[in-house]
C-alpha cells in the first residue's frame, strides 16, 4: 500500500523540515532522506529501462533483421511522450508527485512482466511487443516531470544543481549496469532469461518510491485542462531561456538521441560484434555520462549553466560525427564515452535551467513542455531508421550529427539569453 501524501493544502515551507541540508560537499544532497529514496528508485527504474532497450533491440533485430523495424519499436516506446508530455506535467502540478512515480514504475513492471511471459512461451509477436512498448512509454511520460519536480521540491533552488548532478550519477551508473547486464544475460540465456530480469528490476524500483515522504509543494489553481495546458505553453514561450532550452531539446531529440536505438545495427553490421559487446557499448555510454555528471557534482555552484549546456550539445554532436565514421570497436567505445560526457551536460542542465527559471506553480507544466520537446524523438527515430535503410547506418548518423550541430548553433545565436542567464 502507498501512503497518501496528496493533502489539498500545500505549503512550500514544509520541504526544509524533511531534512534539506546546507552542508557543503559534492554529496550534500544525500543528507536529505527523501532525496536518497528518490535517487535509489530512479536508479533502479533507469537500470531497467536500459536493460530493456538492449534486450529488446537485439530481440527485434534477430526477429526481423530490419533496422527500420528496430526503429519502429523505438518509436512506439517513445510515442506516448508526444501526447502525454504536457499532460503529465499538468498532473505533476496537480496531484502527488510520489503517486505518479509509483504508478509509472507499476505500469512498467506490469508491461514487462506480461511481455516476458509471451517471450518465455515463444508467443511474442510484433503487435504484442508494440502494446508493451506503448505501456513502457506511458510509464516514462508519467515519471519524467514528476521525478524532476520532486527533486526540486526536496533540494530547493540552491541545491538543485547538485541534486540533479547526483541524480544523473545514479542514472548513468544505471546506464553502465543495465546494458552490460542485459547483454550478459542475452549471451547466457537469451531473451527468455534477460527479459524477465527486466521486469524484476522495474518491480524493485517500486519499493523506494513507495517509502518516500514527499514534501509539500505549491499547487497552481486549475482553470481546466485545455486552459492550463495553453497557459503552460504561453509561459514556456514567453520565458526566453526556457524557449531556448526547448528549441535545443527538440533538435537533440530529433537528430542526436535516436542513434541510441540503432546501436544494435552498428554492433552487428558496422563493428561485427554480438550481444555481449553490444551491452558494453551501452555501458560505455553510461560511463561517459557518469564522468560528466560527477564533474558537475564536484563543481561549486554553477552560475551560468546555459554555457555548459550548449558546450555539452557540441561535444555530443561532434562525438556522434566521429562515431559514425569509426569501424574499429575499440575506437567506437572511446567515442561513445566522449560523446556521452556532452550528453550528460545537456541532460542535467536541461532540467536544471527549467527548474530554476520556472515559478513554483508553473514548474510541472514547464517540465511538461520539455516532455513535449522530447516527443521529437519518435519521428527522429523513424527518420534515422529510414535513412539507415536507404543510406546505411554510418552515413545516416553522420548526416544527423552535422544537422544537430548546425541547429544548436542557430538557436544559440537566436536566443542569447540562454548563454547569459544566471541562477
Amino acid at each position: 500500500m502507498v501512503a497518501d501524501d496528496s493533502s489539498p493544502v500545500e505549503h512550500p515551507q514544509a520541504a526544509p523540515a524533511l531534512g534539506r541540508s546546507r552542508a557543503g560537499g559534492p554529496l550534500r544532497s544525500f543528507a536529505i532522506p527523501g532525496y536518497r529514496l528518490v535517487w535509489a528508485g530512479g536508479s533502479l527504474f533507469q537500470m531497467a529501462r536500459w536493460m530493456e532497450t538492449t534486450v529488446m533491440g537485439w530481440l527485434v533485430l534477430e526477429m526481423t533483421g530490419s533496422a527500420f523495424m528496430l526503429a519502429l519499436v523505438g518509436f512506439y516506446r517513445m510515442a506516448p511522450m508526444v501526447v502525454l508530455g504536457p499532460l503529465s506535467g499538468l498532473f505533476a502540478d496537480r496531484v502527488s508527485r510520489k503517486l505518479l512515480l509509483v504508478i509509472a514504475a507499476g505500469v512498467s513492471a506490469l508491461a514487462t512482466a506480461a511481455l516476458a511471459a509471451f517471450i518465455v512461451l515463444d508467443a511474442a509477436t510484433l503487435p504484442v511487443i508494440t502494446v508493451a512498448m506503448l505501456a513502457l512509454g506511458l510509464g516514462w511520460a508519467l515519471d519524467f516531470p514528476a521525478h524532476r519536480a520532486l527533486i526540486r521540491d526536496l533540494a530547493g533552488a540552491q541545491g538543485v544543481v547538485n541534486a540533479m548532478a547526483l541524480e544523473n550519477v545514479g542514472f548513468n551508473l544505471s546506464r553502465i549496469a543495465g546494458p552490460a547486464l542485459g547483454g550478459l544475460l542475452l549471451e547466457v540465456g537469451g531473451a527468455k532469461l534477460a527479459y524477465p530480469a527486466v521486469a524484476g528490476v522495474f518491480l524493485l524500483s517500486l519499493v523506494p518510491f513507495a517509502l518516500i515522504r514527499a514534501p509539500s509543494f505549491v499547487r497552481g489553481r486549475s482553470q481546466g485542462v485545455l486552459r492550463d495546458l495553453g497557459e503552460g505553453l504561453r509561459y514556456a514561450t514567453k520565458e526566453r531561456v526556457i524557449l531556448g532550452v526547448l528549441g535545443i531539446t527538440v533538435a537533440m531529440n530529433l537528430l542526436f538521441f535516436p542513434f541510441n536505438q540503432l546501436l544494435p545495427v552498428f554492433a552487428r553490421d558496422v563493428l561485427h560484434v554480438g550481444p555481449g559487446l553490444l551491452g558494453l557499448m551501452g555501458a560505455a555510454s553510461g560511463f561517459g555520462a557518469m564522468i560528466g555528471a560527477v564533474g558537475l557534482a564536484f563543481l561549486p555552484d554553477l552560475r551560468r549553466p546555459g554555457i555548459a549546456f550548449i558546450v555539452g550539445c557540441f561535444i555530443a554532436g561532434g562525438g556522434l560525427l566521429a562515431f559514425a565514421a569509426s569501424e574499429w570497436y575499440g575506437l567506437s567505445i572511446g567515442l561513445l564515452v566522449g560523446l556521452s560526457v556532452g550528453q550528460a551536460l545537456f541532460g542535467i542542465l536541461q532540467s536544471t535551467i527549467v527548474l530554476t527559471t520556472a515559478s513554483d506553480e508553473m514548474r510541472g507544466r514547464a517540465l511538461g513542455m520539455v516532455g513535449l520537446a522530447i516527443g521529437a524523438m519518435p519521428p527522429g527515430i523513424l527518420l534515422l531508421g529510414a535513412m539507415t535503410r536507404a543510406l546505411g547506418a554510418q552515413l545516416a548518423a553522420g548526416i544527423a550529427a552535422v544537422s544537430v550541430l548546425l541547429l544548436v548553433s542557430a538557436i544559440t545565436l537566436a536566443v542569447p539569453q540562454l548563454r547569459k542567464g544566471r541562477v
